[in-house]
């Protein structure tokens, strides 16, 4: 072999190594392009079904809304003209044997549904928990009730743990006192003692203590 040609194969070789691992690195981007388009279409497939069940279901939420104010309202026009639709029968055997749902509950739910009426807020029957607007409801004092309704999206159930009754007595004109109940320990503090005599055999049947204050 003379030096033309030994030079000549030694650039082959040279040209074969320097190609091999250029045509191997290629590869390598071209599947990673290919896995990312594949995970990026499996996202979007993700998103578009995620957007899907939002929009079901926020349009069977406002349906239930709907059907939810639909019932009470019949059932507050069958209440009031009882003695025409139900000819003798009582409205509560109607709600319970009828219709198939509790005294307790309707009444619940009216509780809630006149609060928001009195108040001109009729969205917050649809929005609100009912736990919420019965609490409010049953509130006394008409510039307290007043505040809790205007604050009412913000409120839960727990922010009426603690309850102030203006009179547990029973009796009008009763001096007002305030009880605070700890469901934690089980404890009730009271800041009239005439009251005592009147709760505290039935504080003590279940189980929860006494404390002057």
């Amino acid at each position: 072999m003379n030096k033309k040609e030994l030079l000549k194969q030694k650039a082959k070789g040279k040209l074969a190594i320097d190609v091999k691992p250029a045509a191997s690195l290629a590869l390598v981007p071209k599947q990673k392009e290919g896995d990312l388009k594949r995970i990026t279409m499996e996202i979007k497939s993700d998103l578009d079904e995620l957007r899907d069940i939002a929009e079901w279901w926020k349009a069977k939420k406002d349906r239930a809304n709907e059907l939810k104010q639909s019932i009470i309202e019949k059932l507050m026009f069958v209440r009031k003209n009882k003695k025409r639709l139900l000819v003798g029968r009582t409205f509560e055997e109607y709600l319970t044997v009828d219709v198939g749902i509790s005294k307790g509950y309707f009444y619940e739910q009216l509780q809630a549904y006149n609060v928001c009426m009195e108040y001109n807020k009729p969205g917050l029957f649809n929005e609100i928990d009912p736990k919420v607007l019965v609490n409010i409801a049953r509130e006394k004092d008409p510039v307290k009730q007043k505040k809790l309704i205007e604050k009412a999206p913000t409120l839960s159930r727990d922010d009426f743990k603690k309850v102030r009754p203006s009179d547990f007595s029973g009796k009008e004109g009763a001096d007002a006192f305030t009880a605070m109940i700890s469901q934690e320990d089980l404890t009730i503090k009271v800041g009239d003692k005439r009251i005592l005599k009147q709760i505290e055999s039935l504080l003590k049947a279940n189980g929860i203590k006494v404390e002057y204050v």
